[in-house]
């Protein structure tokens, strides 16, 4: 029983400290598993209140609880019904992934409007420049860059990169107009929070990303490979400035890593404005990736057009 008690008191401790990521960069990475922390403190719990320690039991518990209350709420939001006024495809497809025609296919076969592809290397671009896709291709790499996003557009829309080395941005804005509204897209590909400086980066993208939404007056998302989740520090200061995670109502869509479902946690979103409205939301294969597919379909809210 010591063994559970330490295991329960340390899973006490994670879910506390993934609280305060805005202090330790590291606190911010316990955050990410909230799901985790959810069921392994109830089991945890459970074992300790069979074996008699009541009261570390209770702590266990009530940790689980707690994490169990940060995940409710993405089941609770009731998303309205109705055909899409616009489909978009984010997808890290992985630039060591060697599944191109699969890929191309499955792209196809999702009929998004817009589609945005994470980490797409020189040998990816050839292959997209190959295939008979109903886009107008942006490459954004840099010659010096091993990857960056790729977009797939609508003729006519607007492409404007801001750029993804280290230290810049990592973000692309798309312009486009949908039944005669204008609406606009970021799609970001942030730093992974692997160590202090590569946290602090993640961070700052996020933030710019989060100013660049909420200066938009008509209907704006970003949508992407975030490398946070819902309860992490840098995502909960976007959905505190008004942005929605279009996640609501469709419950917990972990997307990464793909191979490994009991560490899985939701690292790629979208989140919009009061503009949209998200009608449909979904994951798919991940084909050789380490990122499932995240296919949002949404629709334009008039009042706020």
């Amino acid at each position: 029983m010591i063994l559970f008690a330490a295991l329960g008191l340390g899973g006490v401790l994670a879910t506390v400290l993934g609280f305060l990521g805005g202090l330790i960069w590291w606190f911010d990475l316990l955050a990410s598993f909230r799901a985790q922390l959810a069921a392994g403190s109830a089991i945890v719990g459970l074992v300790l209140v069979a074996g008699g320690w009541r009261r570390i039991a209770t702590v266990t518990l009530t940790g689980s609880l707690v994490n169990i209350g940060l995940i409710v709420p993405l089941y609770l939001t009731i998303a309205p019904e109705g055909p899409p006024d616009l489909r978009v495809l984010s997808f890290n497809i992985l630039a060591d992934n060697k599944e191109y025609d699969q890929v191309v296919e499955y792209i196809a076969s999702v009929e998004a409007d817009v589609v945005f592809l994470h980490e797409v290397s020189r040998p990816w671009e050839e292959a997209l420049q190959e295939a008979d896709l109903p886009y107008e291709m942006t490459i954004n790499r840099a010659s010096d860059l091993i990857f960056a996003t790729l977009v797939l557009a609508p003729e006519g829309a607007q492409v404007v990169s801001n750029g993804w080395a280290i230290d810049q941005p990592r973000s692309v804005v798309v312009a486009f107009d949908v039944e005669g509204t204008p609406v606009r897209l970021m799609g970001i590909h942030p730093l992974a929070p692997s160590d202090e400086d590569r946290a602090r980066l993640r961070n700052e993208a996020l933030e710019l990303a989060g100013e660049w939404a909420t200066e938009q007056n008509g209907p704006a998302a970003i949508v992407g490979d975030f490398n946070a989740t819902p309860w992490s520090y840098p995502f909960r200061r976007l959905t505190s400035q008004g942005l929605i995670d279009s996640e609501q109502g469709f419950g917990l869509q972990p997307s990464f890593p793909a191979d490994t479902f009991w560490a899985r946690v939701p690292i790629d979103h979208l989140l919009h404005n009061a503009g949209f409205d998200t009608i449909g939301r979904t994951l798919d294969s991940a084909i050789g990736s380490d990122h499932l597919p995240l296919v949002v379909d949404l629709i334009v809210v008039e009042e706020a057009a």
